[in-house]
Parts: structure tokens; C-alpha cells; sequence
């Protein structure tokens, strides 16, 4: 059946020899493993075929390709946001890591271990530029508006504590980025 679908004349034949072999015709033992070998690379070649097919006339970029995106987009806004020191800046990198991490949730269901640290990063430096977001909306909010009962004091104080929060939120996310620069999502193993 699939000797009469291929246009490949040599895979034609291959085909017409295995199917000769499983249906009872004698061939020799060597040369029954030798076509089964050509069977095999038919098939890896029928694989690459179809891959390179789908990725040509697919409107959607591959996981891997979504993956790799996900992981610069990361990368550089992170490089941005450390650069400029900018709270925007680290809001824009805390939802590129979400996305990241998004990606390698759904695409990852039994990860490896080293998929599983990189997640596991991930997850973390979203969860501190989180914290961090927060910190600078706080801050904000107490600097535009202080609340009823509070003091000056208190205020000015509740300010530096949520500054120095910030700093260190910025030093650990500094450390998770260096982490996650050494790591690449395409050289993981797939499981």
C-alpha cells in the first residue's frame, strides 16, 4: 500500500521487497535486515520531510520556536530593566518571565532535571519581580497619598523599609538572571 504512494522509485522497490518479506515470499536473513534498514531511513527521511512542510506552511512558529522567543524576549527585557533601573522596566520583564514560564508549563509536562531548574528559575524571578512590583506600587501609593492615622514618621519609615525591600528584590533577581543567562531551553533535553 505504501509502495503505490510513494514517487520515490527506490523507496517504491524497498517498500515492495519488505512487504514480499512479511507476506511469506523467501528472502535471505541479510538481506531482510538490509531492507528493513532502508525501510527505517525512509522513515526518518518521510519524518524530516513533514517537519520541514509544517514548518514552512504552519501560521504558528514551532513550541520550540515559541520557546526561544519567549526566552530572548526574557533575557533582554531583563538586561533592559537591570540597565535602567526602571520600575517599568522590571514590570515589562516580569511579564515576559510569565510568559516563559506559561510556555514551559504547558510544553514541559514530565520535564527533565534540567528543565525542571530552569522552571523552577523561572517561576522565581517572576514570583520576586512580583514582589518587587508591588514594593514600588506601595511605595507610590504611601508617597502620593498618606494615609489617615499616619505620621510622617511612620510614612518616611514604611518608605525606607520598602526601598531597601527593593534593593534586595533587585539583588536576588540580579543572581536568578545570571543563573538563567547560562541556561537555553533549546539545549534541554525533550522528554
Amino acid at each position: 500500500m505504501l509502495s503505490r504512494k510513494t514517487s520515490n522509485i527506490t523507496y517504491r522497490k524497498t517498500l515492495i521487497r519488505l512487504s514480499r518479506n512479511s507476506s511469506g515470499t523467501a528472502i535471505l536473513h541479510g538481506e531482510t535486515i538490509q531492507t528493513l534498514g532502508q525501510v527505517a531511513a525512509i522513515l526518518l527521511q518521510t519524518i524530516k520531510e513533514i517537519i520541514a512542510r509544517v514548518k514552512v506552511h504552519s501560521q504558528w512558529p514551532a513550541t520550540s520556536d515559541r520557546m526561544t522567543q519567549a526566552f530572548d524576549a526574557t533575557k533582554k527585557a531583563g538586561k533592559r530593566a537591570l540597565k535602567h533601573d526602571d520600575p517599568a522596566q522590571f514590570h515589562v520583564w516580569r511579564k515576559r518571565a510569565k510568559r516563559l514560564l506559561y510556555l514551559l508549563q504547558l510544553t514541559q509536562t514530565a520535564p527533565c532535571k534540567r528543565t525542571a531548574r530552569l522552571l523552577e528559575r523561572v517561576d522565581k524571578l517572576q514570583e520576586k519581580l512580583g514582589d518587587y512590583h508591588d514594593s514600588v506600587v506601595v511605595q507610590d501609593h504611601l508617597q502620593k497619598k498618606t494615609p489617615d492615622k499616619a505620621t510622617p514618621l511612620l510614612v518616611r519609615h514604611s518608605v525606607n523599609l520598602l526601598k531597601k525591600r527593593k534593593r534586595h528584590l533587585r539583588e536576588d533577581v540580579r543572581k536568578i538572571a545570571k543563573q538563567l543567562n547560562r541556561s537555553n531551553p533549546q539545549r534541554a533535553p525533550k522528554r
